[in-house]
């Protein structure tokens, strides 16, 4: 069974979406192409609306920021944080 998602690492998970779009300069629709997201999911993570993302997810964007898992769910980043090859 799936470890459930606290409140706390929910909110560090849409907030950390937002930074990583800052960081790399790129609108929600970008940012959801890359990690196999839609424009609705990002802004509802951002956004606090959606809950729980799928471990899929929290994997794929933690690879594509170069950050990890732990990072990107229950810690705050910065911008410096981000490590994306090719960019």
């Amino acid at each position: 069974m799936a470890e459930k998602k606290t409140a706390r690492e929910l909110g560090c998970f849409g907030k950390n979406l937002a930074v990583i779009r800052a960081a790399l300069h790129l609108s929600q629709e970008q940012l959801g192409e890359k990690v196999g997201l839609s424009r609705q999911q990002v802004y509802r993570y951002e956004q606090g609306l959606a809950f729980e993302p799928l471990h899929s997810t929290v994997e794929r964007v933690a690879a594509f920021a170069g950050v990890s898992q732990e990072q990107l769910t229950h810690a705050l980043l910065r911008e410096g944080d981000i490590h994306v090859d090719g960019r």
